[in-house]
Formats: structure tokens, C-alpha cells, sequence
């Protein structure tokens, strides 16, 4: 199994990896094709309350994230923090592409509802995926599109 894990959404911010898996590594740039970012269940407990962000298979769409070396520690800790016993994510195997086009395998969280519901991110949450996105130099077209969910 790969050692890489592919972060979407808050876990794109590098203070929160550390806080979260303490022996991960930031490793680079991805870009996961035929999925696009959704916020398909609510969060009461963090975040003050907020759509909770997740990837849904959509044919011509992608999803820009990045990549971070994992331990099985980590990987173990980061099941807890994306609710797998709650049965509210899985993790998943999935290819991603570098800048130079190379595919990478790696390890995601996909949510296990179907994604047709969606909840508006709390303000906190997503300027804390803005700011992961740009800690992580995400283009500049996604990171408009991140800011353009929520235009208040």
C-alpha cells in the first residue's frame, strides 16, 4: 500500500497535517482527475458547524491537491480525524498526476454517502482549506474557485 496520502480539503493545511500525523511529510503538487470537490454531509462538532468536504466521481472534472508521506502511525491517527469508525469516510487507493503529467498512486478519504446532498463550509473551514491551498501552491484558478463557494 502507498505511503503517499492525497489531501483535498482542510488537511491541505500544513500546521494542521503536523497536529494531525506528526511524522508526515509534505511531498508535492497533485492533481486528481474525473472527481470533483463536494460537501456532501454536515459537521456539528467542528469547524462551528459546516459542510465537510469530500470528492465525488464527475467525468471531465479534477480535483488539484497535494501529497504528503505517511507512516502507518499516521495514517492510523488520520483515520480517526476523518471519522472511518463513524463510518463517514473510507479510505481509498487512487491515481493522481504531478505537474509532468506522472501518475502517482496514493491513499485518499472518500465520503461513503452518495454526495447528492450538499452544505454550505463554514467560513473557518474553508479559509483554512484556502490557506492549505495556498501553503501548498495550488493554481491560482482553483484557489478562485475555492474562494467563489462561499462569496460573503
Amino acid at each position: 500500500m502507498s505511503d503517499l496520502y492525497f489531501a483535498y480539503g482542510s488537511n491541505l493545511s500544513h500546521a494542521q497535517m503536523k497536529s494531525r500525523c506528526p511524522a508526515s511529510t509534505p511531498d508535492q503538487f497533485a492533481v486528481l482527475r474525473g472527481y470533483k470537490l463536494n460537501f456532501p454531509f454536515w459537521v456539528e462538532k467542528r469547524w462551528e458547524g459546516s459542510g465537510a468536504a469530500g470528492i465525488i466521481q464527475a467525468q471531465g472534472s479534477l480535483v488539484e491537491g497535494f501529497l504528503f508521506r505517511m507512516t502507518d502511525d499516521d495514517f492510523t491517527r488520520l483515520d480517526w480525524w476523518e471519522a472511518v469508525h463513524e463510518d463517514k469516510y473510507r479510505r481509498h487507493m487512487i491515481t493522481v498526476y504531478t505537474r509532468d503529467d506522472a501518475p502517482i498512486e496514493a491513499q485518499t478519504y472518500i465520503p461513503t454517502c452518495s454526495g447528492e446532498e450538499q452544505f454550505l463550509p463554514s467560513r473557518v473551514y474553508l479559509d483554512t482549506i484556502i490557506g492549505g491551498a495556498q501553503d501548498c501552491g495550488l493554481s491560482q484558478s482553483y484557489i478562485d474557485f475555492l474562494c467563489a463557494i462561499r462569496d460573503d
